[in-house]
């Protein structure tokens, strides 16, 4: 198993933005302090209203908090459609990490908030950093348009010398920037492997991930399969259709049996 394991871009630092593009981004619903594309349609605040919108701001979490520690802290919520940690920022006096978290339906983002309430005894602890949680103020709409069995992990089937964490991880690295939750070995056989790769984000990370393995021509005749299988912050399944649905289209991985592989 890896634990923690993030991969930032470049590493270089990010350029100053003037108060132009600082207005542009108040302006059009955006972060500030974003330095993506600001006209991009995905990053733009949705017109909706606010108890419609899937995505929150947490702040007061550990300085040295990691998407593997804030996504461990939630179960049986909802499927994680993106998360992104902004680091402390001593010079503008943030002594605490903060954290964009975007769910994929009204309904799992309104079972955050009663699950983790923002005051009281109860709420989201990170190592006795009790989280502030607010709607975000750059708002998303529900991903009702994707398919149940999207969610932000995937499993890879195939031949241990290409289905192991190094090789996959070099394969993907080059395509896009990703940040990792958890990567685990299903199974270890003779001759096959069987991972679980658990993204921080479904949106441009795990999604990218399965287009990028699926349709390489490579991956496929090196006998590669991929397929989404169930976030483990999402609700734990209990309407028997529903999990019928998700053993149909492939979401739930069979028990597997290491003696079949080798």
């Amino acid at each position: 198993m890896v634990r923690e394991k993030q991969l930032e871009e470049a590493g270089a630092p990010k350029p100053t933005l003037s108060e132009q593009q600082i207005r542009h981004r108040i302006e059009v619903g955006c972060s500030p302090n974003y330095h993506g594309d600001p006209d991009n349609e995905g990053n733009m605040s949705a017109d909706i209203p606010d108890e419609l919108n899937c995505s929150f701001w947490l702040t007061n979490l550990p300085p040295y908090a990691t998407v593997n520690m804030l996504l461990g802290k939630i179960r049986d919520v909802g499927r994680i459609y993106a998360v992104s940690i902004s680091k402390p920022d001593l010079e503008k006096g943030h002594l605490t990490c903060a954290a964009k978290l975007v769910f994929f339906s009204v309904a799992d983002a309104t079972r955050f908030l009663g699950r983790y309430p923002k005051y009281g005894s109860e709420g989201l602890v990170m190592d006795r950093y009790r989280a502030m949680i607010s709607r975000n103020r750059t708002r998303a709409a529900e991903k009702g348009h994707l398919p149940v069995e999207h969610t932000r992990a995937i499993i890879i089937t195939g031949p241990k010398d290409v289905v192991n964490e190094r090789t996959i991880m070099a394969f993907l690295k080059p395509k896009f920037v990703f940040v990792m939750d958890e990567v685990t070995y299903l199974v270890q056989g003779k001759s096959i492997n069987i991972m679980e790769w658990r993204f921080g984000s479904y949106r441009c990370q795990s999604n990218a991930a399965y287009n990028a393995l699926s349709s390489d021509a490579g991956m496929r005749k090196a006998g590669v399969t991929v397929k989404y299988t169930c976030d483990p912050c999402d609700v734990i399944v209990r309407d028997p259709a529903v999990e019928r649905l998700l053993k149909r289209t492939g979401a739930f991985p069979p028990l597997f049996d290491a003696d079949l592989y080798d």
